[in-house]
């Protein structure tokens, strides 16, 4: 029984150490999306969250504080309940609310970046 419980603990660190050297070789692979990233137009297929990070395309890191700073179209919405009832509560909408398809532009090197869709331009900041 003792010769089981070292194998399953040796099994487990050999597995924890393969997946930290796979996810760190996965993140190294992809442009990170900062302030001083310039990009005419990218359209985006694919997005998902990756332990907070947003993988756009599979290709660019986009860390999670890209707060909208426009006014929100009807189309984004974010449902919320409030706790107490009377307060008025406005939640930060983030760029993983956005569903795709959409556009992203970002011409210079600023935080701002703006997201196309549905005929609207809405504009996000990087909070990094």
């Amino acid at each position: 029984m003792k010769k089981f419980a070292v194998v399953c603990i040796i099994a487990a660190i050999i597995f924890g150490l393969l997946t930290f050297l796979f996810q760190r070789n996965y993140f190294n692979s992809m442009e990170e999306f900062t302030s001083s990233y310039v990009i005419d137009s990218l359209p985006v297929e694919r997005m998902y969250n990756n332990r907070g990070d947003l993988i756009i395309n599979d290709t660019l890191l986009v860390y999670p504080y890209a707060r909208l700073k426009d006014s929100q179209p009807n189309w984004l919405y974010k449902r919320v309940t409030p706790i107490i009832k009377g307060k008025e509560y406005n939640p930060t909408i983030l760029l993983h609310d956005v569903k795709v398809p959409f556009i992203i532009m970002k011409k210079i090197k600023n935080p701002f970046f703006y997201v196309i869709k549905n005929g609207d331009t809405i504009k996000f900041k990087l909070d990094i």
